[in-house]
Order: structure tokens, then C-alpha cells, then sequence
């Protein structure tokens, strides 16, 4: 019996040193475990309704409730520190002004279901108690809220700061853009389709100061040391030498023919191009051969890609077409890619003379257009991932409230914008709404540095913070 009693003392006493022992800390303030759990039970029960709706789980709502219990610290030391003093004038005022919460719990102030503000204003005049209940109520955090508003107040606004900025924003706009996607067709396209694109855009071929070259080739890896070998023995450098030599003598065409080679012709081309077709891209070959004289035969060439070459120039042109058999790939890929694109512009073209610029938004979004809204568009505005688009921007800017841009086209990209608003900033609009923008970007700043002011303090303290382990279990 006696070991019993013992046991259950120690029992009772390890009980009373858990709930003694500290589960939180605010600054030079330590909570125990029985404190935090009381306090957060007492939380929970007023916030019953709000927890209910939100879902929040019982982790989540002790971290709320820590970090109410932090700002109240914060608040109640602060207000003590600047000496702030609320006045029974001061809560009487609020209260006329504002109903606090409680006040709402009576039903007495109700009529049809609605909160009467008059019965309220008139409860408060000849109900001493009511009145004294309501003060005790609110004068916690309105000495807080006085605190808050000091605070605020201490932000730096610069008037003529504000204006400048203002002004340097430029003229902005707001707008809402369809940016047209349209199915890839199928173009079919034929030899005629890239012969009739390639007379129309003819002078996109034309080049001034060309050149065309005869030539026997050699196949020899020219960046080898070892000999270069291979007919029968001969080196390949000395058959071309052995050419070289009776081409001077007869020119390169007999002297080919006579040796058995073949002579092979360039199309015209100009140094620009950087290419010589059917040899290569060589760019010393090609200073070269603009250094020489029209049918003068040239010293023996080896390339340093591979190859030797024995040539002259055929022919020096003042200007030249390229011929339209050495475009024909890339005309027919033009080709196809125009018909695909006449086909969008003619569904475009539908979309836009089909309807009412009243029914566009609506008509872009069941075609499954992409629709966006763009908010400060300036002359230099990006719209997310389409980037710059200077036409676009410069057509909304011009164009009227509530109208739409024409049709802007964009590296193969369709749009059209309506115009929502404009905003133009200038001293006039400024002598108009100065006062407005000032109160506007003072609510910012002065919440801004409230905000700082905050978190510096926040920083400064020494917290612990409850375990859920702890006060949950």
C-alpha cells in the first residue's frame, strides 16, 4: 500500500511537471503546455464557424492562433513603449461609427432580421451597462489600431515624387487580344506553283557582279602529307600539272578533251554568296577567282577541304538571275507555305467580315482561338509568351476605346485587339486626379511600411513555437 501511495505522488507529480514544462516562448514570455492548450481550445470555440467552412486541420489552425498571440506581444509591448492611451471620448466615437462584433449577438437591435443601426445608436444612449460592455470590448484593439495608424503614418510620401513616376509610366492601355490559330492545311504544290512564285518574286534573284567557272577536279585529300597516289600509281598532283601545262597551251577545254577529262561548268555566282555551287563553300578559292581576268586559265588548286582543281573563269556578268532550277527545292517549300498561309487569312478574312465586332471575343473563344486579356500596354509591351509585338502594341494605342485594331500579322502570327481603355498621363490629367493617385499610392506605401515595420520587430524576437505533438494529443 505504501509503495502505492509513492507511486502514485510520482505519477502526479510527473503530470504537473508536463504541464509546467514550456512549450512556447515569445520574446521574455514563456507559455506552458496547460497555457497553450487552454488558450487554443478557448480559440478554437470562437472560430468554430470559420474553421468549419474553411477545412482547415488542428496544425494549421495552432500556428494561426501562435501567430495572433505573437502580434498581440507585439502590439501590447509597442503601445506601451509609445505611450499611447485610448480615451473614453475615443471608444465612444468608435462605437457610434462602427458596431463591434458583440453587439451583433443581440438580438434586441434586430428588426426583420436585418441589424437595425438606429435602434443600436439609440441602445447605446440610455443603456449605460450595454455601452460600458462594448467599451470593454473594443478597447484592446483599439488602442492597437491607434498604434497601427501611428505607424502608418510615419511613411515618407513625396508628392513630387509620385507625379514624376506617374508621368515617366507614359501613355497606357488596356485590351483584350485574339490571337488567331487556324488548322495546318495540306498544301499540294507543283513544278508550275514555284515557276509562276519565282517570276513573280524574280528580282529576289537578281546578283550584280558574277562570275561562272570551268574546271577539272582532282579527288585528292589535299591536308595529307603522304603521297597522294592513286591511278595506276600516278600522283594526282602531277596528272593535274601535266593539264595545267597543255591547258596554256590550248585552253582547258581541248586540253581536257584531249587528256580525257571532264570539264565540268558552275552557274553564275557573286563573292557575296560565300559558295561556288557543285564545288563547295572556299572562301580562298573564291578570292581568288575574283581576282582574275574573264577565260584566263589559273595556276593548280588544292582545297584545304579535299581536292584539286584545274579551272578558269568562264564568265563575268555584270548581273545575273539565279537560275530558277538550282531554287526549285526551296520555291516549292515557299509555295506550299503561302497556300497554307492564304488559307488562314481567308478563314480570317470570314471571321472578321462575317460578324459584328460585338460578337468577336465570343466567336474567337467557341473557335477555340486563344483570347487574352493585357493589362499596361505600352509602345514596348511583351504579351507573355509572344513577346514584343511593336504592331500590336502601337495599334492599340491608336486606336479607339472600345474599337479594334486591324488586323496585325507577326512572324506568321494573326492577331486583333480590342481596345478596353486608355490611359494617358499628362500635367492636365494630373491637375484632375493628382489628389486621387496621391491617396491611392499612400494607402500602398504606408501599408508597405507597416509591413516592415512588422516584420522587423518579428525578427527581433526570440520564439518557440508550439508542437502539434504536444498540444494536440
Amino acid at each position: 500500500m505504501k509503495r502505492y501511495l509513492i507511486l502514485l505522488c510520482l505519477i502526479t507529480l510527473s503530470l504537473s511537471l508536463l504541464n509546467a514544462r514550456i512549450a512556447a516562448k515569445i520574446g521574455d514570455k514563456e507559455y506552458s503546455i496547460k497555457e497553450i492548450k487552454s488558450g487554443f481550445e478557448a480559440y478554437k470555440e470562437f472560430h468554430e464557424k470559420q474553421i468549419s467552412e474553411s477545412g482547415i486541420d488542428d496544425s494549421e489552425l495552432l500556428k494561426l492562433f501562435f501567430d495572433e498571440m505573437i502580434a498581440k506581444y507585439i502590439y501590447d509591448r509597442e503601445v506601451k513603449v509609445r505611450g499611447i492611451m485610448v480615451s473614453t471620448e475615443d471608444l465612444e466615437a468608435e462605437l457610434k461609427s462602427r458596431p463591434p462584433s458583440v453587439a451583433f449577438a443581440n438580438e434586441k437591435l434586430f428588426t426583420d432580421d436585418e441589424f437595425d443601426f438606429a435602434k443600436y445608436l439609440d441602445e447605446l444612449e440610455r443603456n449605460a451597462s450595454f455601452k460600458q460592455e462594448l467599451m470593454e470590448s473594443i478597447s484592446d484593439t483599439f488602442a492597437f489600431t491607434k498604434l497601427l495608424e501611428e505607424v502608418r503614418s510615419e511613411a515618407t510620401i513625396d508628392r513630387n515624387l509620385i507625379k514624376e513616376q506617374w508621368l515617366s509610366m507614359g501613355n497606357q492601355s488596356e485590351a483584350s487580344i485574339i490571337r488567331f490559330i487556324t488548322e495546318e492545311i495540306e498544301a499540294e504544290v507543283t513544278e508550275a506553283d514555284a515557276l509562276a512564285l519565282y517570276e513573280a518574286t524574280k528580282q529576289e534573284y537578281l546578283r550584280e557582279d558574277g562570275r561562272s567557272l570551268r574546271y577539272v577536279y582532282f579527288s585528292s585529300p589535299a591536308t595529307s602529307r603522304r603521297a597522294q597516289i592513286y591511278d595506276d600509281g600516278v600522283d594526282e598532283t602531277q596528272k593535274a600539272q601535266e593539264l595545267l601545262a597543255l591547258a596554256r597551251q590550248k585552253g582547258l577545254v581541248k586540253a581536257a578533251q584531249e587528256l580525257d577529262y571532264e570539264v565540268s561548268e558552275t552557274p553564275p555566282f557573286c563573292e557575296e554568296d560565300g559558295f561556288i555551287r557543285g564545288i563547295g563553300r572556299d572562301i580562298h578559292l573564291i578570292n581568288k577567282i575574283f581576282n582574275s581576268f574573264a577565260n584566263e586559265t589559273l595556276a593548280l588548286y588544292k582545297s584545304h577541304l579535299g581536292g584539286i582543281f584545274v579551272y578558269e573563269v568562264a564568265g563575268v556578268f555584270d548581273s545575273y538571275y539565279i537560275p530558277f532550277e538550282i531554287e526549285k527545292d526551296q520555291l516549292m517549300l515557299k509555295a506550299a507555305f503561302l497556300k497554307r498561309q492564304e488559307a488562314k487569312e481567308e478563314e480570317i478574312v470570314e471571321f472578321i467580315t462575317g460578324r459584328s465586332s460585338a460578337e468577336y471575343l465570343q466567336e474567337a473563344r467557341n473557335r477555340g482561338y486563344e483570347v487574352f486579356e493585357q493589362i499596361d500596354i505600352t509602345s514596348d509591351s511583351s504579351f507573355g509568351e509572344h513577346g514584343n509585338i511593336e504592331g500590336l502594341n502601337q495599334a492599340i494605342l491608336s486606336t479607339f476605346e472600345g474599337d479594334f485594331t486591324p488586323l496585325i500579322v507577326d512572324q506568321g502570327r494573326y492577331f486583333i485587339a480590342q481596345v478596353n481603355r486608355h490611359y494617358v498621363r499628362d500635367e492636365n490629367i494630373w491637375a484632375l486626379t493628382g489628389d486621387l493617385i496621391v491617396g491611392e499610392v499612400s494607402k500602398v506605401e504606408r501599408q508597405k511600411h507597416l509591413d516592415e515595420w512588422y516584420q522587423a520587430q518579428l525578427n527581433a524576437l526570440d520564439i518557440l513555437y508550439p508542437t502539434a505533438s504536444q498540444i494536440l494529443k
